[in-house]
């Protein structure tokens, strides 16, 4: 995970935030394991948002390195910290 991933996670750590929003890219071929590999660990894909092996999702805070490690994951960067009261269950907000 890049320095700058790593650093908003920290924050979302310091503060509590229960989740995170992240863009996923997975491999083309492999995008349906993707989206079960994120999907067990409590990830909430956004409605709209597959397209070509590239998603949005809220994350759990806790399960972000570990969907980071997901074999189809081929990068992943931390879009956002959404505020404390944001519950882990949240759907990503629209672009």
């Amino acid at each position: 995970m890049e320095r700058s991933n790593r650093l908003l996670l920290a924050k979302a750590r310091r503060i509590d935030a229960p989740v995170v929003v992240l863009h996923v890219v997975a491999e083309p071929e492999r995008t349906a394991e993707a989206i079960a590999g994120l999907e067990a660990l409590g990830g909430v894909l956004g409605a709209s948002e597959l397209s070509a092996g590239s998603l949005r999702l809220s994350m759990p805070t806790e399960n972000v390195e570990r969907a980071a490690a997901l074999p189809a994951v081929t990068s992943m960067t931390v879009e956002q910290v959404p505020p404390r009261g944001a519950t882990r269950q949240s759907s990503p907000p629209p672009r």
